[in-house]
Formats: C-alpha cells, structure tokens, sequence
C-alpha cells in the first residue's frame, strides 16, 4: 500500500491499532498503521507519540526542527507537550504544511489536516534510513513480482477451452435471447398493424353513429311535422264536416202549411 492508498482508506475514519482500553483512536494508532501498512515495520506499542523518535532510532533518523527545515512526503511529525501529537507530512513548505492526523483536535478522526510549526510546537520528524527505504521497496517490489506471478498463472489457466466453456454458452443464451427479441418484436408490431385497423374501423363507427343521430333527429322533425299538419288537417276536415252538415240542412225542403182536409190527410197518414 502506499501512502494516498493509505489516505483514501483511512480518511474520515477512526483507526485503532493496538493500546488499552481507555486510549483508543489515538495519533499513534494512525501511525502504527501507517508503520504496518505502508511502510511494513513492525508497530511501536506502549508509547507516546512524544516517544516514538526514541523507539525507532534503528530504522529512522530523527530530524530537529529548523526555521528553513522542510519534511518530505512519508515523514512522521512529531509536536506538542505531554503525550505530544504523530502525524503523516504530506506537503508543505517551511511556514506551514498539510498532514494526515488522527485524534487532532481531540476526538477527531483520521483526516488532513493544515499546520504550522508553531501550535503545536514541532519538534523534529522521523524519516526512513536510506538502507530502511530500500529495504521497503525491495518489499513492495516482491509484492508485486508475487501478484505478477499469480496473474500469469490465472491468464494460463484461462486457455482456450476454459474461455470457450465460460464465453460460449453464454453467446449461445445471448443469440436465443436475441431471437426471443425479435419474435417479441414482430408479435409487438403485428398487435400495432391489428390495433391501427382496429382504430380505422372505430373511427368509422363512430362517423356513422353521429350520422345515425342525426338522421334520427331530422325523422323525429318530420314526424312531428307531419302530425301537426295531420292535427291541422283533422281541424279542417271537422270545420268542412260542419258546414257539410249545415248546407244539408239549409238545402232541405221546408213543408207546406197544410189546412182542413189535406192537413187531416198530412196528419193521419203521412207524419
């Protein structure tokens, strides 16, 4: 791992090592994994960050702090009174720089934080021995001739034949579903053709309906019409009837006034 790998993991998480109990997600929890994780050195337990120059002086030099001194990438800051305070220089110059710090300010979690050498006072950091640097990188390189190796070994496993039994029965489920597809297709536009006659012949019932309404509407008119001109008829017919009749009876012969013997014959034998 190196160290923005190592930042990327980390950031915005609390890292816990090795301690007790009472003294978790310390700075020296952080750098212990850094220790372990990066730079592959074994941890330095039991120990305040203040300590640590003197428990790695075999693989570290410890560097004083200057008004012109400048870290390098990887170096450990050591700061503050007390227990003081480990973190990972990650850029800077000679008035402030950027280091990745757990438990800063207190309860904090691992995260980049920016500094000067003031507050907290830095005393000096802790950068790796020439022989230490090459050891570590001996290290990762045999890492990665190790992952190498076992990439060759799976690319020579996946022959031909192990391609062909993994790639081709999925082609072969590919062309079916591929043929399933197009079938769905063709179905799908066949149901589009049959709904768009479908639409034809319900446009054209439709036109014929409000044709049948009107049609309707105008033989309800008429009807209507014709039985108020029957009704004007029957009031005519009836008003001729009546003067039928009254021609009828202006039109009959009124009877002679009949006296002495012809009314007696009128009278007896006639009426």
């Amino acid at each position: 791992m190196i160290l923005s790998e190592f930042v990327l993991k980390w950031n915005g998480k609390y890292c816990e090592v090795a301690g007790s109990a009472n003294a978790q997600n310390q700075c020296v929890d952080l750098a212990n994994a850094y220790l372990r994780d990066v730079l592959n050195l074994p941890i330095v337990e039991w120990t305040n960050a203040i300590d640590f120059p003197s428990k790695l002086t075999e693989k570290f030099d410890y560097i004083l702090n200057t008004p012109t001194g400048v870290p390098q990438e990887g170096d450990m800051m050591i700061s503050g009174v007390s227990y003081g305070h480990i973190g990972i220089f990650l850029e800077g110059d000679a008035n402030h720089f950027y280091s990745f710090d757990e438990n800063y300010p207190t309860g904090s979690f691992c995260t980049v934080v920016e500094h000067n050498y003031d507050s907290p006072k830095v005393h000096g950091w802790l950068r790796l021995k020439s022989s230490t640097t090459v050891a570590v990188e001996a290290s990762v390189f045999e890492n990665l001739v190790r992952k190498s190796s076992l990439m060759d070994k799976v690319a020579q496993m996946l022959n031909k034949e192990a391609l062909e039994s993994i790639i081709v029965p999925d082609v072969e489920r590919l062309i079916k579903l591929e043929d399933a597809l197009s079938q769905k297709n063709k179905q799908l536009e066949e149901a589009n053709i049959k709904i768009s006659s479908l639409d034809i012949e319900i446009d054209k019932l439709t036109k014929a309906n409000i044709a049948l309404t009107e049609t309707n509407g105008i033989l309800t008119t008429k009807v209507e019409d014709q039985k108020i001109a029957i009704k004007e008829q029957e009031v005519k017919i009836g008003t001729i009837n009546e003067q039928v009749t009254q021609l009828k009876k202006d039109c009959q012969p009124s009877t002679p006034a009949l006296t002495g013997f012809k009314k007696w014959i009128y009278d007896t034998f006639i009426k």
